[in-house]
């Protein structure tokens, strides 16, 4: 069996090296000998039973090599790994004891799913959670994230706010207030794009933990547990629930008694800034109140493979990271 240490030691090397052609014998040799160790367990976990056994694949050499391409480990991964606590704790042990696992949230409700059940787990403690501050969220967005603050006394949160600003006052007064409305792309880049780049900059994972799911449809309508971040082909993103629904979410808020942002019991299914955030009918689609007066709109930018080249660039000083 291989050490933990020298699993980690490849995986980082993997992270570092540019990915290269393999030899179709050398990557299918490699990818025999770890689809050796299947995860028996594919029972849902989604509605808050205990932690299972883990299953052979936490036990044998990491998945992640330097002799396969980071492509064909991430199919494999996304074929052997379906249950929520099963991916957590995979992802945990492989990297979350080392630093190179950190979690991006934005509080919504299924990021307060993966929140709370990796409390449950015992994993919050050693995962880094960065948040995203655009300056624009709801007055009740930032109360309730100072209820999750002390309901989770064990979660390292991070805040990253537009580069150099602290408050919305001091954006509208460098940007203008509309800019979310004259240069949609351009105010999601200082709000939403850069800060997350200087927190993954900042925190250099390995991998990044979301809350997308599939059924959210447009761009994430294939949505994989696992995938190569687009935007660094050396890191990874792990959508825990990738394969949940919108109602197997809310199934498990209400049986495990996990807070959520009062918003939603005012109609807003998703909630972003307060400018372009409406509620909707209760069978509307989940994001369709969401970037209200920017027609065609259904991204922010952070995962959209199609986010358009930035004209100019901003020139704030830089801001530290605030914990919080």
């Amino acid at each position: 069996m291989v050490s933990a240490d020298t699993e980690l030691a490849s995986f980082n090397a993997a992270r570092v090296a540019p990915l290269r052609s393999e030899s179709p014998t050398s990557a299918a040799t490699e990818l025999a000998r770890i689809t050796e160790d299947k995860v028996n367990n594919a029972d849902n976990n989604r509605t808050g039973a205990a932690a299972l056994p883990a299953p052979p694949l936490f036990e044998e050499p990491c998945s992640f090599s330097s002799d396969v391409p980071l492509a064909e480990t991430v199919e494999h991964l996304n074929s052997n790994l379906k249950d929520l606590d099963d991916v957590l704790t995979w992802a945990h042990k492989r990297l979350g004891s080392e630093g190179k696992l950190v979690q991006v949230t934005s509080f919504g409700a299924s990021g307060m799913v993966i929140l709370h059940r990796m409390m449950e787990l015992g994993l919050l403690g050693d995962i880094p959670t960065a948040s995203l501050d655009t300056l624009h969220l709801f007055p009740e967005t930032y109360d309730f994230i100072e209820r999750v603050k002390e309901k989770y006394p064990s979660m390292s949160l991070r805040r990253y706010t537009p580069r150099g600003l602290d408050a919305r006052a001091a954006f509208v007064e460098s940007h203008g207030e509309d800019l979310w409305r004259s240069n949609p792309d351009e105010y999601d880049h200082l709000v939403k794009v850069e800060p997350l780049q200087r927190a993954l900059d900042e925190l250099n994972p390995s991998a990044w933990i979301t809350g997308r799911r599939g059924t959210q449809g447009s761009e994430r309508a294939e949505l994989p547990i696992f995938e190569v971040d687009h935007d660094d082909p050396t890191r990874v993103k792990i959508n825990p629930l990738a394969h949940w629904s919108y109602d197997e979410v809310w199934e498990y808020i209400r049986k495990n008694d996990i807070p959520y942002n009062p918003l939603h019991d005012r109609g807003y299914k998703s909630i972003g800034d307060v400018q372009t955030t409406r509620p909707v009918a209760r069978d509307a689609d989940e994001r369709s109140g969401r970037f209200l007066g920017l027609e065609g709109k259904t991204e922010c930018g952070l995962h959209s493979r199609n986010r358009p080249k930035r004209k100019k660039k901003n020139k704030k000083d830089f801001k530290r990271t605030e914990t919080v």
